[in-house]
């Protein structure tokens, strides 16, 4: 069940996440024992995309309330999830967690991946929350264990969206250098090696992470057009913009903030526009009756939960498939029209040249919003070689 449902998410997320940019492809193929240590920006979104990536099967820490329930924590765990228990669960369910961390352990004597969200809760900001001892305590145990001990790996996961709800979104993600039992000295107490393997650990997800609190616009802009530019670099344009752009330019933007580079790249994308308007409008009333009724239902939902995007995506990946099809047995035997009858049959395609015009659209939308003059401040400060989709679409190059 694992590897078939990680070709659909496989497919899904090409509609999804218009960009998943990693720093460190080889990464990938990484072999265990490995613990996977994450911050936890999106919620579950950020399992399944990082499931998806990693060519070894992952297994990961879920929330243990998701597991109540027989036939769904049957379920979970034939998707390679493992249950934690945190104490808004009520104290009698923590002494579960040694279960779960026996687990894990075996896992990665086994040569396995474990993937651990070291903040513990889920919040959709820009923002490093403090350490939770469960990664420390898992990667300890691995690193005093005689067979693997010298062989485990943690390697920091740090994941940057550019935005927590809307459809087509980037994410830069970026893979920091390995912690190693050579990180440690023997003569440490265990308390202190955790203290020790924490403050190591936030440190370089920190330095993976673009992170602020009041000016995430500047975030979303960077990440939306960051080209091939990995996070370390962008950290300084960043710094550059907070000390000496005016907030009240990227008030002028719509978020999340791509944009067309200058005027050949604005004419580029009003002729995509233009080309791309019929099928785009096409793909946007196939699909209208199942996304807006969707999106506002999980979106009252979850309101200030943080899981809109993650539910967004599991429903969609469920009923999309279910809403094509019925369409189709609808539609196929009653209608004549040719056009009609392959525009349903290609309604995935239309979708995808739907969002791509919208991006165009929001390009040149952008691009307008500023005057030449901060164009000009904005190229100042990022003064890149041109290109599509990098940053170098800010305008003025």
């Amino acid at each position: 069940m694992y590897y078939l449902l990680r070709i659909f998410v496989w497919l899904g997320l090409k509609i999804f996440c218009r960009t998943i940019h990693v720093n460190r492809p080889d990464l990938l193929k990484t072999k265990g024992p490995l613990i996977l240590a994450s911050n936890h920006p999106n919620a579950f979104l950020d399992a399944i995309i990082l499931g998806s990536l990693f060519y070894q099967p992952v297994h990961f820490l879920a929330r243990g309330d998701a597991f109540r329930k027989p036939l769904i924590r049957k379920f979970l765990n034939a998707l390679q999830l493992i249950p934690i228990h945190r104490l808004t669960e009520g104290k009698e369910n923590l002494g579960l967690n040694e279960v779960s961390f026996t687990k894990c352990h075996q896992i990665l004597s086994s040569g396995g991946i474990v993937l651990i969200f070291a903040e513990g809760l889920s919040l959709n900001q820009w923002i490093l929350s403090p350490m939770k001892k469960g990664t420390a305590r898992i990667a300890l145990a691995a690193m005093n264990d005689s067979v693997i001990g010298s062989r485990i790996r943690i390697l920091p996961v740090s994941l940057n969206y550019n935005s927590f709800e809307s459809l087509s979104k980037t994410l830069l993600i970026h893979f920091d250098d390995m912690i190693s039992i050579n990180d440690f000295s023997g003569d440490h107490s265990e308390t202190k090696k955790m203290h020790q393997f924490n403050g190591l650990l936030a440190d370089r997800l920190s330095a993976g992470m673009l992170q602020s609190a009041a000016h995430t616009q500047i975030i979303q802009l960077l990440i939306s057009n960051h080209g091939q530019h990995d996070v370390p670099y962008l950290k300084t344009v960043q710094d550059s913009l907070n000390s000496a752009a005016n907030p009240a330019v990227f008030e002028k933007l719509q978020m999340p903030g791509s944009m067309a580079s200058d005027p050949a790249s604005f004419l580029f994308h009003l002729l995509l526009t233009l080309i791309l308007f019929v099928p785009a409008a096409v793909g946007w009333i196939l699909h209208v009756p199942l996304y807006f009724p969707l999106k506002r239902v999980i979106h009252r939902k979850t309101t200030g939960t943080g899981f809109f995007d993650s539910i967004m995506f599991c429903a969609l990946m469920i009923t999309y498939p279910v809403y094509w099809l019925l369409l189709n047995i609808i539609i196929q035997p009653l209608l004549k029209n040719e056009w009609i009858r392959l525009s349903v049959l290609f309604m995935p395609l239309l979708g995808w040249i739907s969002l791509y015009w919208k991006e165009s659209f929001l390009q040149m939308r952008n691009y307008l919003a500023l005057t030449g003059k901060e164009r000009k401040m904005l190229n100042r400060m990022y003064p890149v070689n041109g290109g599509r989709a990098s940053l170098d679409m800010i305008p003025g190059n």
